[in-house]
């Protein structure tokens, strides 16, 4: 969808802001999970085995929560913003399906600011080969 990320374009203001916007979304995720863990474990003592059926559910989140660090968080902070938007953007509708709402707001957010962090990307790599006297480059 997006051509990579020019090389020598480093992290740029809306990137910063789009880290900061997925990093909320993911400990606001983080602490669903564990709310979710606590129950189910609680649980177990008053509603046994049937109790025991709701743990899958948070090691599925736990797995997700890696997930979206690894394909989400961890691309954004390496300024890897043409890579990290589109699984953002499952990570946000995924979210929103699975009704972690608050999550899925900070994660489009997130997603329409690594837009913006890209094209920041592109004028910066156009300004710097207008310096080195390159003609300009094409990203799109």
């Amino acid at each position: 969808m997006y051509p990579p990320t020019p090389s020598g374009a480093g992290p740029t203001q809306s990137g910063g802001t789009a880290k900061i916007l997925i990093l909320v979304g993911l400990v606001l995720q983080l602490l669903g999970v564990l709310a979710f863990a606590t129950f189910s474990v609680a649980a177990t003592r008053f509603a046994g085995i049937f109790a025991i059926f709701l743990l899958p559910f948070a090691v599925i989140g736990v797995i997700w929560i890696i997930i979206v660090y690894l394909y989400g968080y961890q691309r954004t902070a390496r300024a890897e913003y043409t890579e990290a938007r589109t699984p953002v953007l499952i990570i946000a509708i995924l979210s929103l399906v699975t009704l972690s709402v608050l999550s899925a707001i900070f994660y489009f957010i997130g997603w329409a600011k690594l837009g913006d962090a890209i094209r920041e990307q592109d004028e910066i790599a156009r300004q710097q080969s207008a310096v080195a006297g390159q003609p300009p480059v094409q990203f799109w």
